[in-house]
């Protein structure tokens, strides 16, 4: 049993669903279940280039997202405070993960705040992942950046003049998970290992 699963309200994971072996100790979750998912809003309020300000809260697109990270871009708009108080939906938290849906489907990024920028709005093609156990959040990053994550999403991708996939497809997508002690062993050495390659490709 895993204690993940008895947090989420997804459907369960039922062993005929199970891709691959993983250890007694690891765990299976539908990313639903340890996760918050959050569309933008899609109302008439949505944003449109009237709203645009040369200064305010920054309202994130698809080129925006650089390196897994969202950055602060010459392609970079914004909405005035007033207007994204109007919106319900899509107001990003620190360490909130985002997920582009359309067009390049999977494509990720993470938001990370800082003192100038708290908090941003995204658009109609993303959907905000919110983890609801912070101290999963490295261990999301690698599963993001995993082939396993890739298949899934290929999997599940649909559309053929624009590729597109439901934030309802991707809440059912599995992922494994080792006990914490393990997913920080796991992301450390991944970190290594990319330090290593990028100063061998400097």
């Amino acid at each position: 049993n895993c204690y993940y699963e008895k947090v989420g309200k997804n459907e369960p994971v039922k062993l005929e669903d199970l891709p691959f072996d993983i250890p007694d100790t690891w765990a299976w979750a539908r990313l639903g279940n340890i996760v918050e998912f959050e569309n933008g809003d899609r109302s008439q309020k949505y944003p449109v280039e009237s709203d645009y300000v040369s200064v305010g809260i920054p309202f994130w697109g698809a080129k925006d997202i650089i390196n897994n990270k969202l950055t602060v871009t010459s392609n970079l708009r914004y909405i005035s405070q007033e207007k994204f108080d109007e919106l319900n939906n899509g107001k990003l938290q620190d360490k909130d993960f985002i997920c582009l849906l359309r067009g390049a489907v999977g494509k990720w990024a993470i938001f990370n705040e800082t003192e100038t920028i708290k908090t941003g709005f995204i658009n109609a093609q993303m959907v905000i992942i919110r983890a609801n156990l912070k101290d999963i959040i490295e261990w999301l990053k690698t599963y993001f950046s995993s082939p396993f994550f890739c298949s899934l999403r290929d999997k599940y991708t649909s559309g053929t003049a624009v590729s597109q996939m439901s934030a309802k497809e991707l809440s059912r997508f599995l992922i494994p998970i080792p006990p914490q002690a393990e997913q920080r062993r796991i992301c450390n050495t991944i970190r290594q290992i990319l330090s290593i390659i990028e100063k061998d490709e400097i």
